[in-house]
């Protein structure tokens, strides 16, 4: 999902919003900024549906799930291998407790066979539905990706320029175009934790 909009960078920007000469390069530099920033926050953004496998470890009792906050559990299932015929349906309050806003569960298997093992989780969750619900929500997020998008913007012509030297002088150009640090502080606030 986009985390900003086309009309928001040609605002930031000083695009008059007739001319459309860099729509489709500043569509896909939002498209590209927003799947990074997804990868690098380490959670779903859309809310939607999810089904994910974890790896239950020996003694392990905690899932980070990477779709929160969650919206719902359809389904919870443990299994002693993927895919095992003979898996089991967890239920909410006995087995799990889920910490929604978080998108934690915590796992109450103490005493029963379900050790180590794979949990196969059917839920709802995300950041927001929308683009425009995720700038409502998540406006420090949105600045930044409009931060991000016109940097890129900006070095469309030089993505990976470099240092030159040239009649014993130097020129110094920009590397590599990476996350700017303001914004990787920002995601770093949001970003799924796994302990």
């Amino acid at each position: 999902m986009d985390m900003t909009t086309k009309a928001r960078i040609k605002v930031m920007r000083g695009i008059d919003a007739a001319d459309t000469i860099l729509d489709a390069m500043i569509d896909q530099i939002i498209v590209n900024v927003s799947a990074r920033f997804e990868a690098a926050l380490g959670r779903h953004v859309l809310d939607s549906d999810y089904t994910e496998t974890y790896e239950i470890p020996k003694a392990g009792k905690v899932v980070w799930l990477r779709a929160y906050p969650v919206d719902s559990i359809t389904s919870i299932i443990y299994s002693s291998k993927p895919n095992d015929a003979t898996a089991t349906l967890l239920t909410a309050d006995d087995e799990y407790y889920l910490d929604s806003e978080a998108g934690i569960i915590r796992l109450r298997l103490s005493n029963t066979p379900y050790d180590p093992g794979y949990l196969a989780v059917v839920y709802n969750g995300g950041m927001a539905l929308t683009t425009t619900a995720f700038i409502a929500e998540f406006p420090d997020i949105a600045a930044v990706c409009d931060q991000q998008v016109i940097h890129e913007l900006n070095r469309r012509n030089t993505p990976g320029q470099n240092i030159e030297t040239r009649d014993g002088k130097s020129a110094f150009g920009e590397g590599e175009i990476n996350l700017l640090r303001g914004v990787r502080e920002v995601l770093g606030m949001y970003s799924r934790t796994v302990l």
